[in-house]
């Protein structure tokens, strides 16, 4: 049995997830809209939800319908055998999105309506009970989108987001996505080969899933029971599942080979880091410290730096910021030589004050912030180059 599938991610990380769900078994990848389509064995199927890192939701295509009217969505969603997908018993909402706008499209609450009523007729049909909707919480989530003619029925498989590891806690003003931190260590070619350090950790969030990478441990193993909507469905296999769970335990390593460190000036995100990776249940593979980057040595002769930097909400003048900047890349420059460094940084802020020539940059949103991801190789002797 093979299924469909369609996972969804920013635009501008569809390659890193795309190679990520190869990597894991899937085969016909085909990237979209902010979204990578592929196909799966039902084996690998459960592996992609308990192991990718990187995607944000999975959402399992039942039926797609080409050069259709989102008005005839009732009988278009009449076609699929929705008593085989869930039973009565189950509660379901249903999220609908049309991606076009104008007079001769509905609104996306009717459309959501056909849908649930086109449900209702199957279910009236085949003389079963009617499931009950649940805006709040459904175990269920069916999706429906419409854009360009094409029509696309599905389940949300994953049903809570899969940046929700379930390890982080409140506490740090802007913190990074467990999804975006994973795509970010990719980019860097993080395996788990090299020692790691995040010497501006706030939560701690990079480097607990640098610790995943390095042990490869499964990012979605403690998730509760119920919490994946595939556990939902009529087809789910829970022996399969089972199976699986206690495979990815033991094909995890027993501790990373290199040293995981991480710091941060503020004493309290570094209790907030440790707290995190307890959590995480990785603390004790982690070096944490409250120290400043400029106080901080390289913990070994090669490795992979990688940190977000302020963006420059902090009460800082503009002076202080530049010079804050130029501190980091002399600092890098002096001390991090041997090291593949990666600098998450905000588009506007003044990056080129680092004054190290990046050997990649890679635009990417971090919400609605538009960022960078800047890749320095400090070699020994690195010079500084003329910006102005």
């Amino acid at each position: 049995m093979n299924y469909q599938l369609l996972a969804l991610c920013p635009d501008e990380l569809k390659g890193v997830v795309a190679k990520e769900l190869e990597s894991l078994g899937a085969t016909e990848t085909k990237e979209a809209y902010r979204a990578v389509y592929f196909s799966v064995s039902e084996r690998d199927y459960y592996r992609v939800h308990l192991r990718a890192r990187t995607p944000s939701t999975f959402i399992r295509v039942l039926k797609s319908f080409g050069k259709v009217s989102v008005r005839g969505v009732f009988n278009l969603a009449g076609k699929v055998a929705w008593s085989d997908v869930f039973t009565s018993k189950k509660t379901y909402r249903i999220d609908a999105n049309i991606a076009e706008r104008g007079e001769e499209f509905p609104s996306s609450n009717e459309f959501s309506r056909q849908v649930r009523l086109a449900i209702e007729a199957h279910f009236k049909k085949n003389d079963l009970e009617i499931p009950n909707v649940s805006v709040k919480e459904p175990q269920v989530v069916i999706t429906a989108f419409y854009a360009k003619g094409t029509l696309v029925l599905g389940v949300n498989t994953s049903k809570h987001s899969l940046h929700k590891r379930g390890y982080r806690l409140d506490g740090h003003p802007a913190p990074i996505k467990e999804t975006m931190a994973s795509a970010l260590l990719d980019m860097m070619g993080y395996d788990g080969t090299t020692a790691f350090l995040d010497p501006m950790c706030g939560s701690g969030t990079i480097a607990i899933e640098a610790c995943y990478k390095a042990l490869n441990k499964a990012c979605h193993i403690h998730r509760k029971k119920g919490l994946f909507g595939f556990e939902h469905l009529k087809d789910f296999n829970s022996e399969l599942w089972r199976t699986l769970q206690d495979e990815a335990r033991e094909e995890r390593e027993e501790t990373p080979k290199h040293p995981i460190c991480a710091s941060d000036i503020n004493a309290s995100y570094v209790d907030l880091a440790s707290k995190n990776a307890l959590r995480a249940r990785v603390e004790k593979y982690m070096k944490l410290e409250t120290a400043s980057l400029f106080d901080i040595d390289k913990p070994a002769p090669s490795g992979i730096m990688l940190t977000n930097m302020p963006y420059g909400e902090r009460l800082w003048t503009e002076e202080d910021f530049l010079d804050f900047y130029k501190k980091v890349g002399d600092h890098l420059k002096q001390k991090f030589t041997g090291w593949k460094i990666g600098l998450f940084v905000a588009e506007d802020s003044p990056w080129k004050f680092i004054g190290l020539k990046p050997t990649r940059k890679i635009s990417l949103l971090n919400g609605s912030i538009k960022t960078k991801l800047l890749i320095f190789e400090i070699y020994e002797g690195s010079k500084r180059i003329n910006l102005g």
